[in-house]
């Protein structure tokens, strides 16, 4: 349920609770709140959270009938906060009931109203930055020295850890309308794939039959960026990857744990609203806005792909290579190279190195995203949709790009 409504509510919420696999590991909170049993188990929740209250009901019935079942349904209990995500005063006078009640306590007092604290109070350290303050390393030393201590015995191989899983199979498709330029022709598809997704596709060549030749275009903002003109040895194939282009969620996301992308550009961050990440730049920059790392909404849907155990950067390479059998078996394209327009330079190479039959055109990259420069130089922020784990012990390398003009020149 949280992961269904992650993208609503607080954009960034804590994917550190996210290991990867978890989901697909066959993990929920009913299991891991039994790890508790037989001790007093206690759940407060808050009904206004942006986790959902059903999902909390749901695992506590779980529970608690496993409870019963063995004879302790008195050592397990539930309060609901009418109030939005925190442990507040209500819920802190029912857990320290029950705690009295299980361990055999008289009835204590009311707790007593506290009042919002100055944050100077608070403080464990002089200034509040633990980092500062004490000795030791950063959490980001310590994955780089994790890396390190595994790097002599750990390799990853992409296109071993692509085909890990069985490719999805394109279903069916369908013709979705044709356009004409002069002599060049836009004919548009929607194919059906992987038991439910639907990919626009859009297939740009000169007037008659296709040539053999197809470049695959890979672009965040999916079809409506590539304007390319093809010519007469080359068409153009380009699509929306899932979570894309006509496939993207509709709407803005701001975090106020975002303060660059919560302000408009050129200007800095004077109303109240626009302090606390209200007012979005998203409306200035809509597409970045929509792939930022902290705030962005497309990275619930990375998040949400590593709980399955299928990142969300192998799952664009998925539909690169759906894109590319759909361009062999409908266009009759006997050549195919992936080109990658902006960021998607790092999607294009990869897309070359694992999928066999696939070149790698204009704009496939390999050096544009090192994983393991990201952990040597202790980089916080990351292209988050194109995380992936272990990623670090991949080596650099794979098909070189071609220059511009060729693989747009014909094959001899």
């Amino acid at each position: 349920m949280r992961m269904a409504n992650r993208i609503f509510e607080d954009p960034d919420t804590d994917p550190e609770q996210d290991p990867y696999g978890l989901v697909s590991a066959g993990i929920d909170h009913a299991g891991l709140l039994l790890l508790v049993y037989p001790r007093g188990l206690f759940v407060a929740s808050a009904v206004k959270d942006f986790v959902p209250i059903e999902g909390a009901r749901k695992t506590f019935r779980e529970v608690a009938a496993f409870y019963r079942r063995f004879g302790h349904g008195d050592r397990v209990g539930m309060a609901e906060g009418y109030h939005e995500h925190r442990y507040s005063l209500e819920n802190q006078t029912e857990a320290f009931a029950f705690l009295d009640r299980l361990n055999g306590q008289p009835v204590a007092a009311p707790l007593a109203s506290e009042k919002t604290r100055p944050a100077e109070e608070l403080r464990c350290t002089p200034t509040g930055q633990v980092r500062v303050d004490l000795p030791g390393r950063s959490l980001m030393e310590l994955v780089r020295d994790y890396f390190h201590d595994n790097r002599p015995a750990k390799s990853v191989d992409l296109p071993a850890l692509y085909r890990a899983a069985e490719p999805p199979a394109l279903t069916s498709w369908e013709a979705a309308g044709t356009e004409r330029t002069g002599d060049v022709v836009r004919d548009r598809y929607r194919l059906h794939y992987a038991g439910g997704l639907v990919m626009p596709l859009v297939h740009v060549h000169r007037v008659g039959p296709g040539p053999p030749a197809v470049s695959l275009v890979l672009s965040y903002d999916g079809t409506q960026s590539v304007t390319d003109a093809p010519t007469p040895s080359w068409a153009i194939v380009t699509f929306d990857g899932r979570a894309l282009g006509e496939d993207r969620m509709r709407y803005k996301a701001a975090s106020i744990d975002d303060p660059e992308l919560t302000k408009p550009p050129g200007r800095e961050a004077t109303r109240p609203n626009e302090r606390r990440g209200i007012d979005s730049r998203a409306a200035d920059d809509e597409p970045a806005a929509y792939i930022s790392p902290i705030s962005g909404v497309l990275a619930n849907h990375a998040y949400n792909a590593l709980l399955t155990g299928r990142p969300y950067f192998l799952e664009l390479i998925e539909d690169a290579e759906i894109a590319a059998r759909f361009a062999r078996e409908r266009l009759g394209a006997t050549r195919v190279a992936a080109s990658g327009r902006g960021p998607a330079v790092t999607w294009a190479a990869a897309v070359a190195r694992a999928v066999p039959g696939i070149e790698a055109g204009p704009g496939a990259d390999p050096s544009a995203l090192d994983w393991a420069a990201l952990v040597e130089g202790r980089q916080e922020t990351w292209p988050i949709h194109e995380l992936l784990p272990g990623g670090a012990y991949i080596e650099q390398g794979g098909a070189a790009p071609h220059p511009l003009e060729p693989p747009l020149a014909p094959r001899e």
